[in-house]
């Protein structure tokens, strides 16, 4: 899968919008502001059970899709993980954040972020695991995501009352390495599983898809339990 992983990385960016959300419909609050949760898995292509799967069951996904939007035709911002996320933060193509845009390198002062705006308009903002890198910002200790908690259950229970919020989630599913044999040990059908005609038909191609496919469940968990 590591060529599908590369062509399609961050392919899917998962937004959920609890709450209330901006409106000019009667009876609505000009202040009422949109809590806003984030989730972004690393390294996922296209693989989900709402787009037929037949092993891979991703019910939260599932859920989003149903009630949102389920893209079919996307392009990600660059093939690599740090331009993406950076893309995804400021929304500016990759190429114009300078430094940021690389892995390893040094996120410039000069170009804000989403949640960054939105903790200077009132937002109550955070992130746990992976945001913006690797590598380090400019001026050190800046939280591009917003600052670091151990869980979203803590981020919520420290927001204080009648604060709109922003989170984000940034797994590293399903980035390699997987454990061996994970998803054929969690009950999938390795003969089901549809190996891309790119890739040889062979038990250790399955095998390897199968882990994969563990990973994506595992991610698609995580949001459900932030759900």
């Amino acid at each position: 899968m590591r060529l599908i992983s590369f062509i399609f990385k961050f392919l899917f960016c998962v937004t959920y919008i609890i709450g209330s959300h901006f409106s000019t419909a009667e009876g609505a609050k000009p202040e009422e502001r949109p809590n806003i949760l984030f989730c972004i898995a690393d390294d996922w292509g296209w693989h989900a059970s709402a787009y037929g799967e037949p092993v891979l069951k991703t019910p939260h996904f599932d859920r989003i899709a149903k009630e949102g939007v389920l893209f079919n035709y996307a392009y990600v911002s660059s093939p690599s993980c740090t331009p993406s996320r950076g893309a995804v933060l400021t929304g500016q193509w990759h190429w114009r954040l300078e430094a940021g845009a690389n892995l390893w390198c040094v996120f410039p002062d000069r170009h804000a972020t989403y949640p960054e705006i939105l903790g200077e308009a009132g937002y109550f903002t955070g992130k746990t695991r992976k945001a913006w890198g690797p590598g380090r910002t400019e001026t050190l200790g800046r939280q591009l995501a917003g600052k670091d908690f151990k869980s979203f259950d803590v981020f919520l229970n420290q927001r204080p009352e009648g604060k709109p919020f922003c989170f984000w989630i940034g797994s590293s599913d399903p980035h390699r390495g997987f454990k061996l044999n994970s998803g054929e040990q969690s009950g999938m059908d390795l003969s089901k599983i549809r190996v891309p005609g790119y890739f040889p038909d062979a038990p250790i191609v399955r095998t390897d898809v199968a882990d994969y496919f563990f990973e994506v469940q595992r991610f698609d968990a995580l949001v459900g339990s932030a759900l």
